[in-house]
């Protein structure tokens, strides 16, 4: 008999082992809850969670100290841990700095040694908070951007169907220009978002080449002059460097330029010039577009090269475009090999900055 208490005692011990293990290996938070309703063991994963270094955050909680529920739910009903959750139950895990996190509990009473407890397994669902906001934003500005031209060309058919511009040929003309800018903004919105699948794809076929910085520039100025002009701001170009040559897609960092001095253009008051200036870095070459426009707040500077990301909600409005631009750039410039970034401080205008390998020769 005692040979076989002593078994099943290892038996217990190596149950509990294993569930220790487990606790510690599974990908989500755990908290055991005693017959007394506080938490008396979790996991590091929960501990990670509550961003705490100290288990004493946890152990001797009840679930109203560490989550907040939303009005349906009722974390001080005893009947939720007796009976326990079918599907999670979203909640806010208090963290130790007060501040709340999106989380979804699941609570499944068990028992252990002929005591009743409950296992609540608590996940971190932030990131599909984030996920489900972007989602969000997506559907908003495709329904703003492809509304508005398509509502345009719908007017003017139905104007030019009813009559409208007959024998009015210089107006009919007129409105269709206008027109057709508004399918072109259409079509470039539309070809930004495939390109950008492309190159976040990896399937981004880039023409690379020896090709001299200075035909670059030229041409990115170039088609920027009736912009520079109606805005009434200058493109200073203060060190060409002299004739250096970079590998590079020609068409591709012509695209990333006038991206780059297109919104420093708009966001440049008017008489002030936008610079574009350029510093060798060994075997790179760093080039970098600054204006005098307003700044960029501190806390929106890590998400500036996100899909549809944009300074300030009413910029899009003011100044048009849909936020596709420096995402775009973003991945032209780190498919080349190189690096994208921005300094700025509010009220004191802003620089972008990228870098890109120099042609072999030049690195000699």
């Amino acid at each position: 008999m005692t040979q076989e208490i002593e078994g099943l005692r290892v038996q217990v011990n190596q149950m509990r082992m294993r569930f220790r293990t487990l606790m510690e290996a599974i990908p989500v938070g755990i908290l055991i809850l005693g017959e007394d309703g506080v938490v008396e063991n979790a996991n590091p994963h929960a501990l990670a969670l509550f961003k705490s270094t100290d288990y004493d955050y946890l152990i001797d909680k009840r679930m109203t100290d560490l989550f907040s529920g939303e009005k349906r739910v009722d974390l001080t009903n005893e009947n939720i841990y007796s009976q326990g959750t079918d599907a999670p139950i979203e909640v806010s895990a208090i963290l130790p700095n007060d501040e709340r996190l999106p989380a979804e509990i699941l609570i499944k009473p068990f028992v252990d040694e002929q005591a009743q407890k409950v296992l609540v397994a608590v996940e971190d669902v932030s990131k599909r908070h984030e996920l489900e906001e972007l989602k969000r934003q997506f559907v908003s500005m495709v329904t703003h951007d492809l509304r508005s031209p398509l509502t345009a060309v719908k007017i003017f058919l139905g104007m030019t169907v009813e009559g409208v511009f007959d024998n009015q040929m210089e107006k009919l003309k007129l409105r269709a220009t206008n027109t057709e800018r508004e399918v072109d903004r259409m079509i470039k919105l539309i070809n930004n978002l495939l390109d950008l699948d492309k190159m976040e794809a990896g399937r981004l076929q880039l023409n690379i080449e020896s090709v001299q910085i200075s035909d670059l520039i030229d041409s990115a100025i170039a088609s920027l002059a009736a912009l520079s002009d109606q805005r009434g701001v200058p493109i200073k170009v203060s060190d060409q460097c002299g004739d250096l040559s970079i590998q590079a897609d020609s068409d591709y960092i012509v695209q990333v330029l006038v991206n780059l001095l297109s919104n420093a253009l708009k966001f440049s008051p008017s008489g002030q010039a936008v610079e574009l200036a350029l510093e060798q870095q060994e075997c790179l070459v760093k080039i970098m577009v600054s204006d005098k426009g307003p700044g960029i707040p501190f806390e929106l500077k890590t998400r500036l090269f996100d899909r549809f990301a944009q300074a300030q909600p009413s910029d899009r409005k003011v100044k048009g475009g849909s936020g596709l631009g420096l995402a775009i750039s973003k991945n032209i410039i780190e498919e080349h090999g190189g690096t994208i970034g921005v300094e700025s401080e509010e009220g004191f205008g802003t620089t972008f900055w990228f870098t890109l390998p120099l042609a072999p020769s030049v690195q000699a």
